[in-house]
């Protein structure tokens, strides 16, 4: 017997499921939007952050039939250009016309939704002319609920992106504490899946030849004091 109709009310589902994710969207993006606007913009002198979404920002979005809940949301928090103070690629003869101010900018915070209205929370790094970071990305959470993301977790996102932009500026990136910050966020990177349980094994064989050992150590011991009874 062929389940045509069982699997057709399942595709049904699936579709209104999405549906409901991606019309839960608009507020997530206040939320969002409300925190960006309250806690993050213009709240530094030195540091600047933009907040994009696709609603505001992309003119193929501004079309009659094009709604909310029939597209793929994304909204991104993105860092504005970043002076370091400093000039480079100063030329012996011509220091005026070579000289260049050393800058950085694009670290980023994403939100992208996907074709079932689930979302993805991804950062990228610092960029510049004088430094490349070894990651492109590193993706903090997937397969997330619009209404899942509160207040408490945008905040928390936030919170990570903006170490995350002190640890990938050249100002800063050498530092042994921030490294170690982007190693533990690039190991919980589902795509390092593999790694993570590779050191999990090795951490459980450890775990266990000590365990073994203790077990030799306590048996010598109570061999010892059997035979001395």
């Amino acid at each position: 017997m062929i389940h045509i109709e069982k699997i057709e009310a399942a595709f049904k589902n699936h579709k209104n499921a999405g549906y409901c994710r991606r019309a839960a969207w608009p507020l997530f993006e206040d939320r969002l939007s409300a925190i960006f606007s309250e806690q993050l913009k213009n709240k530094a002198q030195s540091l600047s952050f933009y907040l994009i979404t696709s609603k505001k920002n992309d003119e193929k979005y501004f079309k009659h039939y094009l709604y909310r809940f029939n597209i793929m949301n994304s909204a991104q928090i993105t860092s504005g250009q970043h002076s370091l103070g400093v000039w480079h690629n100063i030329e012996r003869g011509e220091p005026l016309n070579s000289a260049e101010h050393a800058t950085e900018e694009g670290a980023t915070l994403i939100f992208s939704q996907s074709i079932t209205g689930k979302i993805m929370v991804l950062i990228t790094p610092y960029k510049s002319k004088l430094q490349k970071i070894n990651e492109d990305d590193i993706i903090l959470a997937i397969n997330k609920n619009p209404r899942d993301l509160t207040n408490k977790k945008i905040k928390k996102f936030i919170n990570i992106y903006l170490k995350y932009c002190l640890a990938t500026s050249m100002i800063s990136s050498d530092t042994k504490s921030l490294y170690l910050f982007r190693l533990k966020l690039k190991f919980l990177d589902f795509r390092n899946r593999k790694h993570q349980l590779k050191i999990g094994a090795q951490i459980i064989l450890q775990l266990v030849t000590i365990l073994i050992g203790i077990g030799g150590i306590v048996a010598t011991i109570l061999t010892a004091s059997n035979s001395t009874h």
